[in-house]
This record gives C-alpha cells, structure tokens and sequence, in this order.
C-alpha cells in the first residue's frame, strides 16, 4: 500500500542517515535483509490505513463479531430444514459380527454311572474316562442384517418440518437486523471519535488562549495595571482547560478503543466532516408514516414473530406425544458358523409397526402446558418488542428535527460568542471587564463549538438510526454521509499510490 511503501522509504532515508560513510542506496543488495526486517515491523505496527466511513464499514463487515455470529446463526438454522425432510425418509442401517469362539466340554460322573452308585474302582475309571473325553471346540461366528423403517405416520415429524420454516426466517432476520445494526454502529462509533477529537482541538485551542491570557495578566501585574486576583483567576482558568485537556485526551482514545471493538483494528487519521452540508428533515414528514412502516417491515419484530410461531407449533409437536405412530419396516440378514454340526440361516421379515402410547406418567400433559407458557412468553416478548420499535422510530425521528434545531442555535451561538469574546477581550484592555468575565465568555464559545459539533454528529446517526428501525437502511445511506466527508489531512499528505504500467 502506499502509505507502508512511503513509511518504508522514509525510514530507509533514515537508516542511510545513520551512517554518512557508507554510500549504500535503497536499492542496495546489502540492505535486503534490513528492509525485509523493517517491512515486517512496519506492517505489524501501523494501524488499519481506513480513512473514510464506507472503507470502515467495510471493515466492520469483515471482522465484527457480533454481525459474524447472527451470520453463523443463520447457517446454523438453514441446515433444520435438511434434518426435518430427513426424518420423513426411509431409514437403512447395516449390522454386522464376526466372533471367534470356543468351547471346552468333558463328560462327568453321572454320565458315566448313570443312576446307580458307583464304587471307587469305578470312580477311578471314571476320572481317567473324564479325562480322556474332554474337547475343546473352537470356531467362527458371524452374522449380518439390514434393516429398514420408513415412517408413514409421524405427527410430531411434520410440526418440526414445519418449525424449521419459521426458525430458517427468524434466524435470517435477525441476520439482517445485525448488518444495519453493524452500520449504526460503525457511523456512532466514527462519529464519535470525530466529537472527541474535536473536543481535543477545542480543548488545545482553549488552553491556548488561557495560556496567553495568563501571560498578559502576569506581565500587566507586573507594572501594577491589575490586581492579584486577576493573575490567580487566569491561573485557575488555566488550570481548568490544562485539566480538560487531559480529559480530553482520553476520551480520544477511549473512541478509538470503541471503534477498534467492531472492525478489530486501530485506525489512523480519519475524514472529517464537511464544514457545511444540508440538514433535512426526514421524508416523509408524517411520524406516524414511519410508525406504519416500522411495524410493517421491522426486522426485529419479523424475528420476533417468527419465534411466536416456533412456540405456537411447539404446543403441537408436544401434544403429538399421545398421538400413534405407524412405520412400515423391514428385515433380512444371515448367520453362520463353522462348528461340527453348526447351523446357517437366513431371515427376512416386512410389515407395518403401530405404535400407540397409553401411559407416559404425565409427562406429555406436563411438556404441553410447559409449550403453552412457552407460547405466552414469545407473545409478550413480541409485544414488548413492538412498544420498543415504536418507541425507538419516535425517538429518532424528533431527534432529527432537534439536532437541526439545535445545530441551528449553536452555529448563531458560535458567531455570538465570538463577537462577546471580542468585546470582552477590549473591555479587559481598558479596565471595564474583568478577568473572570474574559474566561467565562471564552469557555462559552468554545462550549458553543462542542455543542454545535455534537448537534451535527447526532443528526447524522439519527438518521442513520431512524432507518434501522424502519428495516430501510442501504449502504446507499453510508455512502450518502460518506459524501459530506472532507479527505483528511493526513492523507492529503501521503503519496499516491503508483499506478500500475
């Protein structure tokens, strides 16, 4: 890329710097192994080179997990419907054996005396004969079946085939639900690190001004035109913005750190927003028009009302517990043996297996009225999601007519200060304005920057915002706001990239 090429050439410069004496060239064969090291610190190094909001988002869509994991979901539930067809087809499984067996046998007293007692001349003979008549028999055993059950009548396997549907469009709503929440997300997150680094430039700006304020209140105590109490006032106040400063600072990087969350790396100098861009109300004008359309096509109630239905067929597939089942099913397989005297077979059997419950314990009357809590649970959970989406639509929609408002004021607020500032700064001069009135009008200006900057900000991602919630937003939208961007300094800065001969 050209900004690691750029980085490379410069800190090659540098390394050839480092020693006059050595007439080496970039290009050098013994700086190959230097710049192969410098490339790999350099790449490890520099944050993400993403300057704009869309080459952000584009990030976000890569590497952010939230949006990843509603993506695993939904594979995940596209694979139920597969499972539910597969329960209504033919079911072949094949088993099969194969032992090596033995038998030791021998014959005992009885079978040699029979009924009558023996003597133990007899007995004698009778051990020896025992001994003499024992056999030990080893041989195979194997066996093989196959057998086969296709279901003709399984309730509960239709209500799942069925349920599979509604997680399959649940599942892919919430999908898409994540993607244009992702996009919310990604704007808020940029825009909120322009805020806190436009706070630092207001803050660095302010302290500044304190700065030089502080010195002109020492230098004129000094030949006795003002009071103490005017130094230690300009010192307080510079105290203050050194202060919010620091402040400041850290609310920089704490931005970076909630913008690093979703796309997984830093970034480096972002665009910033055009000084001067329309703000519009929202089309149409109407609230209660996009009150409609977001219970209409709202994703998440999509979702939401999916997941009734999941609860409403669970009811169903639950009851099915007291319903018969009826298979037809099949059989054949062999056994075989080589044993003295030993038997082969084979065997086939079809036919219709019923079967039909009669006692279960209840359990089946317990799992029912479990379903149908079930049930009322998504129903209130469907409820509850629709006062949220029409609460969330009316939030941004009068937020948007606010932060114009408001953008409005604090812009004439801006100008006004300024001019205060002014005439404040000329009344200190003269002695008719005092310190404490010069430090409260310029932190009022700078205050009135912040909150016009803020207004600006907020009405961009109410924006955003107010379309999520109606299930409406595109990247068409980004790449709108990506329009009112200004290239950043920093990039102006960097080379081109060379185009390719």
């Amino acid at each position: 890329m050209a900004t690691s090429a750029w980085l490379i050439n410069e800190a090659g410069a540098i390394a050839l710097q480092s020693d006059p004496d050595t007439p080496y060239r970039w290009s050098d064969p013994r700086l190959m192994t230097y710049r192969f090291l410098l490339l790999a610190a350099v790449l490890a190094t520099h944050p993400a080179t993403a300057d704009d909001l869309l080459a952000i988002y584009d990030l976000a869509l890569q590497h952010d997990p939230v949006s990843r994991q509603a993506a695993a979901n939904r594979d995940s539930a596209l694979q139920t419907r597969p499972q539910g067809i597969a329960r209504l087809l033919p079911q072949v499984a094949v088993t099969g054996r194969m032992n090596r067996d033995w038998v030791y046998s021998r014959l005992s007293n009885v079978q040699l005396c029979g009924r009558q007692s023996c003597d133990d001349r007899t007995l004698s003979l009778t051990g020896q004969a025992a001994i003499a008549g024992a056999r030990r028999a080893e041989f195979w055993d194997s066996s093989a079946s196959m057998t086969l059950q296709q279901p003709v009548y399984h309730h509960e396997y239709w209500v799942q085939l069925s349920q599979s549907d509604n997680q399959i469009a649940r599942a892919q709503a919430n999908y898409e639900a994540s993607v244009q929440d992702l996009a919310v997300r990604t704007a808020t997150a940029y825009f909120n690190l322009l805020y806190a680094e436009d706070s630092l430039d207001f803050s660095n700006a302010q302290l500044k001004g304190v700065e030089r304020q502080l010195e002109q209140a020492k230098a004129r105590f000094d030949v006795g035109l003002i009071a103490i109490t005017d130094v230690n006032e300009a010192q307080a106040g510079y105290d203050q913005a050194r202060a919010s400063v620091l402040k400041s600072e850290n609310d920089v990087d704490n931005a970076r750190e909630a913008l690093r969350e979703i796309i997984g790396s830093y970034v480096g100098d972002i665009d910033p927003l055009n000084q001067e861009f329309a703000l519009k109300p929202p089309q149409p004008g109407n609230i209660e028009d996009w009150s409609d359309r977001a219970a209409e096509q709202n994703l998440s109630i999509i979702a939401a009302l999916n997941q009734q239905e999941v609860a409403k067929k669970n009811i169903e597939l639950q009851f099915a517990g007291h319903l018969p089942t009826v298979d037809i099913v099949g059989a054949i397989g062999f056994s075989d043996n080589n044993r003295p005297n030993g038997v082969s077979a084979e065997s086939g059997v079809i036919g219709m297996q019923v079967n039909v419950p009669l006692l279960q314990g209840g359990g089946v009357n317990a799992r029912v009225t479990q379903a149908r809590h079930d049930l009322e649970a998504a129903q209130e959970a469907l409820e509850g999601q629709r006062r949220l989406v029409q609460k969330q639509i009316k939030v941004a929609y009068r937020g948007i007519h606010s932060n114009i408002s408001q953008a409005e004021a604090y812009k004439a607020a801006v100008t006004s200060s300024e001019s205060a500032l002014e005439a404040t700064e000329a009344g200190f001069e003269v002695g008719t304005r005092t310190m404490v009135e010069v430090l409260t009008t310029q932190t009022n200006l700078y205050n009135a920057k912040r909150n016009y900057a803020k207004a600006r900000y907020d009405y961009i991602t109410s924006s955003l915002t107010l379309k999520q919630v109606a299930s409406t937003l595109q990247r068409e939208d980004l790449e709108l706001v990506n329009g009112w961007l200004t290239r950043s300094a920093a990039a102006k800065s960097r080379p081109a990239e060379p185009k390719e001969n």
